[in-house]
């Protein structure tokens, strides 16, 4: 699902979601499968 959907089912803060787009950009630059 999209960042919205998951914030609107899963009720995830801004923070949260900030936190888990730094994630996903960590994985992205390791290019990890």
């Amino acid at each position: 699902p999209t960042i919205g959907a998951a914030s609107r089912i899963s009720g995830v803060t801004p923070a949260a979601i900030i936190a888990i787009l730094r994630y996903i950009k960590k994985n992205k630059n390791k290019k990890a499968a």
